[in-house]
């Protein structure tokens, strides 16, 4: 019988969450004025940011179109950091 395969500690998700958090600092934004811009509201942000609640792609998109940046760049980020393991939590979220 096959070993049980282990799920990931973390989900490709919420380091999309994480990539939109370090862009909307990027451009200076509070949570409140990305949630003006994407019409979500903050708690939404807030809870995606925190990887709390998974993004489905039309809201990713939304998100990345209210931060002016393409939905692929965001995506291509997150993808990078979940397939090289980088932390989610605890390291440098400006860079």
């Amino acid at each position: 019988m096959p070993a049980p395969v282990t799920p990931p500690a973390h989900s490709v998700a919420q380091y999309a969450g994480r990539a939109i958090r370090q862009q909307r600092l990027a451009l200076k934004w509070t949570q409140p004025k990305l949630a003006e811009r994407s019409g979500l509201s903050q708690e939404r942000i807030s809870r995606y940011e925190r990887g709390e609640n998974a993004l489905d792609l039309d809201t990713f998109v939304e998100i990345c179109n209210a931060l002016r940046v393409p939905s692929a760049t965001v995506l291509q980020r997150a993808v990078d950091d979940f397939t090289t393991g980088l932390p989610l939590w605890g390291v440098d979220d400006a860079a």
